[in-house]
C-alpha cells in the first residue's frame, strides 16, 4: 500500500513557482515560502534552494524544459545558471531530473521522469534516492570546457554577450587559487585578452597538440558582434600591438594572405601550463606544420596567355608587403575586411595550384594548408 502525504504535493509546489517570479532568489523570497520549503524540502530531501530549483524545474517542464527559461522567470540572466550548477546538478543525481544532452554535459535542458510525475500528481511519497554526490571541485580543463560551452551560447545568441562578458570576469576573480588565472591577472590582460588567450588553450587542449589551432577572424568575430569592433581588433592583434604579443602569451602563422591568420601559445606558456597545471600539451615538430612554408617552394617558370598573365601580375602586385599594408590601411579605414580573395578556375592542369606557390615564393608567404 502507497504511503499518503499529508499536504498537497501539487499546492506547494505551485505556490513556490508563483512567488519565484522576479525573486532573483533573495532572502525575502526564501522567507515568503518558507512555509511550502518547510514540507517541500523534507519530502524530496533537497536543500531549500534545491527544491526551488525542482519546483519550478517541475512546472516549466510542461512548457519549456529548459533552466535558462526558469532562470529569465527568476528575473536573472541566464548565465547565472552557472553559479548554481551545484544545486542543479543534485537534481540530476538524484534522478528528480534527467539530462537531455548527457552527451555534452549541459545541464541547461532537462527532462522528467514519469515516475517522478506520477508519484507527485498522486501525492504518494517518492522512493528513496542515491544520495547526493560529494561536489568535487573543478579543474582548470573543466573550467575551459564550461568557458566553451558559454562562447557557443553567446554564438548561438542564447546568452547576451554582456552576460559573457560578467562571466569570463568571474570565472577569472573566483579561481584565483589556480595558477593560471593567477597569472592572467599579473599580465593585467583586457577582457578580450582574456578571452582570446582562454580560447587558445582551450583550442590546443580540444585538438591534442599546440599548431595554429586558433581562427585569429572567427575566434575574434565571435567575441565583438559588431563589425566594426572585430575589424578594429583583428588588426590589432595582426599587428602585435596586444599584451598577448608583447607578453609573449602568443604566436602567429606567417599568414596575412585573406586575412585568416592562426594563432598558438608561445611555449612559455605550454611550459607554465606543463609546471603548474599539469597539462601537458604536445608541441608538434617542425617550422609552422600547418603551412607550406614559401622558403622551401621551388621556383618554377609558367607560361600563361596574356590576359592570364596580367591577373597574375595584378595579384603580384597587390602583395608587394608596401602595398599590401596601404592597400589594408584603406580598407580597414572603410570598416572593410583587411584581405583579398582571389578565386583560380580552369579545367584540372592548367596550373591553378602552381600559381598560388609561385605567387607565394615570390612574395615571401606561406600557404595555409
Amino acid at each position: 500500500m502507497e504511503t499518503k502525504i499529508t499536504f498537497n504535493l501539487l499546492e506547494c509546489i505551485e505556490n513556490i513557482h508563483k512567488f519565484s517570479k522576479d525573486s532573483h532568489l533573495r532572502k525575502p523570497f526564501f522567507q515568503s515560502i518558507k512555509q511550502d520549503l518547510a514540507l517541500l524540502c523534507p519530502y524530496l530531501q533537497l536543500s531549500e534552494l534545491e527544491a526551488v530549483l525542482f519546483a519550478n524545474a517541475f512546472v516549466a517542464w510542461f512548457e519549456e524544459s529548459s533552466f535558462t527559461k526558469i532562470f529569465e522567470y527568476f528575473g536573472m540572466t541566464s548565465f547565472q545558471v552557472l553559479k548554481y550548477r551545484e544545486a542543479i546538478e543534485v537534481l540530476y543525481s538524484r534522478n528528480l531530473l534527467m539530462n537531455k544532452e548527457s552527451r555534452k554535459r549541459q545541464i541547461s535542458t532537462y527532462e522528467l521522469s514519469q515516475s517522478v510525475i506520477n508519484t507527485i500528481s498522486k501525492n504518494e511519497a517518492l522512493k528513496i534516492f542515491q544520495n547526493k554526490k560529494i561536489a568535487t571541485e573543478k579543474n582548470f580543463v573543466d573550467l575551459l570546457e564550461e568557458f566553451n560551452e558559454m562562447s557557443d551560447q553567446v554564438d548561438a545568441n542564447t546568452i547576451h554577450q554582456c552576460d559573457f562578458v560578467d562571466y569570463i570576469n568571474t570565472l577569472c576573480e573566483e579561481n584565483l587559487h589556480m595558477p593560471i588565472f593567477r597569472e592572467i591577472k599579473n599580465y593585467k590582460l583586457d577582457l578580450f585578452e582574456t578571452y582570446f588567450f582562454l580560447d587558445a588553450i582551450w583550442d590546443a587542449i580540444s585538438c591534442g597538440d599546440n599548431d595554429f589551432n586558433t581562427n585569429v577572424q572567427s575566434t575574434i568575430n565571435d567575441y565583438f558582434k559588431q563589425k566594426s569592433q572585430a575589424l578594429y581588433n583583428i588588426k590589432k592583434l595582426v599587428n602585435k600591438e596586444t599584451k598577448l604579443h608583447k607578453l609573449g602569451l602568443i604566436e602567429l602563422s606567417n599568414q596575412n594572405f585573406a586575412n585568416k591568420p592562426h594563432a598558438k601559445l608561445t611555449k612559455k606558456v605550454t611550459d607554465f601550463l606543463r609546471d603548474n597545471q599539469d597539462l601537458l600539451i604536445d608541441e608538434v615538430s617542425g617550422e609552422n606544420s600547418k603551412l607550406i612554408l614559401a622558403k622551401n617552394i621551388k621556383s618554377k617558370k609558367l607560361y600563361f596567355n596574356t590576359d592570364e598573365n596580367s591577373q597574375l601580375e595584378q595579384i603580384s602586385s597587390i602583395l608587394n608587403e608596401d602595398k599590401f599594408l596601404e592597400m589594408q590601411k584603406r580598407l580597414a579605414e572603410k570598416a572593410m575586411p583587411i584581405g583579398i580573395t582571389a578565386i583560380f578556375h580552369g579545367v584540372p592542369g592548367t596550373g591553378k595550384t602552381e600559381s598560388v606557390y609561385q605567387l607565394a615564393k615570390n612574395s615571401g608567404r606561406n600557404i595555409l594548408k
